[in-house]
């Protein structure tokens, strides 16, 4: 398993490194200038670009076919994949923490716990509708996928965002959820979904010819 996660980092390491370094200036700004929510859609649009990425250099390569030739079981590849989106997310958020820590961001009126689950969707749930449609589509529809979730993730940032104070409401008032509750509830949908999108992956690769 660590060996794929490694043959995945060394394909993106430098547009990685680049991303995260772009993002942990723009962090900073954004801290300075009061609107530190704004980050959350760079860490929706990182995954999908690593992703993206990662699944281009794959197709164009044959890697797949080289993996399974070498020994590679076809769930291990695909569940090694997943690895490296909840390590990106590991990242995302350890920036956020770095950020709110270090410079002592206010996060909009959530306390931390709420911040990070929200963090966790943001960083995953467009990811995780994208991957098994890479697996799918392969090679010739993967650059058109990406930019669809772009659009799509930077469309569903822009609701939230704009609708982020009224949605909270509902949610904790109407709802009469505290936000550790909420924030509980918001972890087990992305595990969940994490689940299901695996599930649907193991099954379109296990029957897919590379």
């Amino acid at each position: 398993m660590r060996a794929l996660i490694y043959k995945d980092f060394l394909g993106i390491k430098k547009i990685f490194i680049f991303l995260y370094l772009l993002t942990a200036v723009l962090g900073i700004y954004f801290v300075k200038t009061d609107r530190f929510f704004i980050l959350l859609m760079y860490f929706v649009i990182i995954p999908i670009r690593l992703v993206g990425v990662l699944f281009e250099i794959d197709n164009n390569y044959s890697v797949d076919r080289y993996l399974i030739a070498s020994g590679f079981s076809r769930r291990k590849i695909v569940i090694s994949r997943y690895v490296f989106l909840w390590l990106i997310t590991l990242v995302s958020i350890l920036i956020s923490l770095a950020l709110i820590f270090f410079l002592k961001v206010k996060i909009e009126n959530l306390n931390l716990v709420l911040f990070l689950s929200i963090l966790i969707v943001a960083s995953e749930f467009i990811s995780l509708i994208e991957i098994p449609l890479m697996y799918k589509s392969g090679a010739n529809k993967a650059r058109q996928l990406t930019s669809i979730s772009y659009l799509l993730g930077f469309a569903i940032f822009m609701i939230i965002g704009k609708n982020k104070e009224n949605l909270g409401r509902f949610l904790i008032g109407n709802l009469s959820l505290s936000e550790n509750t909420l924030a509980f509830a918001i972890v087990i949908f992305i595990i969940l979904l994490n689940l299901v999108s695996l599930l649907v992956s193991f099954k379109i690769f296990d029957n897919k010819e590379v």
